[in-house]
């Protein structure tokens, strides 16, 4: 049970950064106390169906995303895919298609591209 409390707790703590919210703002947004929350975060506390509603709202997620446990899932590339209009998917599909076709140098190049799109837009 406390490795799933565990899991949940960073999953709060994932969402959280990602809106750039501390844990007093999130606590404030979600009626909660800021030190029940930093307990929730760290797995010291249990926490009722009630709050847990209360933090997607705040976060503006789906409840069920706090459940998602799968180490192999990236929660900032899956929060970044959910938000993504779908005209910026289908750019993105295409330039997979072609990313996949392409040779080992140039994924390389791709990678250095991208590093750079990242600082200059500060992701």
């Amino acid at each position: 049970m406390e490795e799933i409390r565990l899991k949940f707790g960073n999953n709060i703590r994932k969402f959280r950064k990602l809106k750039n919210l501390s844990i007093e703002s999130l606590a404030e947004k979600s009626n909660l106390n800021p030190k029940y929350l930093g307990s929730v975060e760290r797995a010291e506390s249990n926490i009722s169906f009630d709050n847990i509603i209360n933090l997607s709202k705040a976060l503006d997620i789906e409840p069920s995303e706090l459940f998602i446990f799968n180490e192999n899932i990236n929660l900032d590339l899956y929060y970044l895919i959910l938000n993504l209009k779908k005209e910026n998917i289908e750019h993105i599909l295409e330039l997979l298609k072609l990313i996949n076709n392409d040779s080992e140098q140039n994924l390389h190049l791709y990678k250095e591209m991208i590093k750079l799109i990242q600082e200059n837009l500060k992701l």
